[in-house]
């Protein structure tokens, strides 16, 4: 029941604090898949290099990414909302698993969050590598989300 009250005030507290700033940073298209790849290939590479005693570290940047991406899981659900009238039966079937694709991922990847935060030394690699492979499902799911999103309402 804790990883899930923390989950759910992550995501309160991500959308508000990144909603005007996803917004404001984000084009009419918003982010790309491109732009998430990148970020994921450079949060995976930088948390791999963090040893046991530079935890802090590591849990601070893990942090800020996964605001981001709840930042843009919001964009892309914001997108969807804004285009439900102009979408086809089959689009927004589409559109409504890949969102409840992501809210699993988005789950999942809380309880690896929660598990990396409190791991010990000595399960540090092994939490670490859990949440980065967490992280890297969850940054595929979005990003295979928003391209078909995106194929949809071409």
């Amino acid at each position: 029941m804790e990883k899930h009250s923390f989950f759910a005030v992550l995501m309160v507290t991500a959308t508000l604090s990144l909603s005007s700033v996803s917004c404001a940073q984000s084009d009419e298209e918003g982010t790309t898949a491109e732009d998430v790849q990148e970020d994921t290939t450079e949060l995976l590479s930088t948390l791999r290099q963090y040893t046991a005693d530079q935890r802090d570290e590591a849990i601070d940047e893990a942090s800020q990414a996964l605001e981001k991406l709840d930042g843009q899981i919001s964009e892309l659900e914001s997108r969807i909302d804004r285009n439900w009238d102009t979408m086809s039966e089959q689009a927004r079937q589409q559109a409504r698993d890949n969102l409840d694709n992501l809210r699993e991922r988005r789950s999942e990847l809380a309880d690896w969050y929660d598990e990396f935060r409190n791991s010990s030394a000595d399960a540090w690699d092994e939490m670490k590598a859990g949440f980065t492979g967490a992280y890297k499902v969850m940054s595929d799911s979005w990003v295979n989300a928003k391209r078909e999103f995106e194929a949809d309402n071409e």
